[in-house]
């Protein structure tokens, strides 16, 4: 499951998938504040099998992003997706 969601319900939800067995792509932050991140990954500590869980970091929030983003959308419009392939 890729939790490519708002970030309030992505705990709640990551948990939930993962007890149910399911391979989970959270996000970074995989919560909204650190109490939490640690209630999540304590319960995914006590599961008895444990599905990969793995966090992967977006770079929304950067400034050239941002900067681009800006760029793009004062001449052509909204973005819907982006894919960026470095070689």
């Amino acid at each position: 499951v890729i939790m490519a969601l708002p970030l309030d319900v992505q705990p709640g939800l990551a948990i939930r998938f993962l007890k149910a067995g399911k391979h989970v792509l959270s996000e970074k932050p995989i919560a909204p504040t650190v109490e939490t991140a640690t209630r999540v990954l304590r319960e995914y500590q006590t599961l008895q099998q444990q599905p990969v869980w793995s966090v992967a970091e977006n770079f929304r929030y950067e400034p050239g992003i941002q900067k681009a983003a800006e760029l793009v959308r004062s001449s052509i419009g909204d973005i819907i997706t982006v894919t960026l392939v470095v070689k």
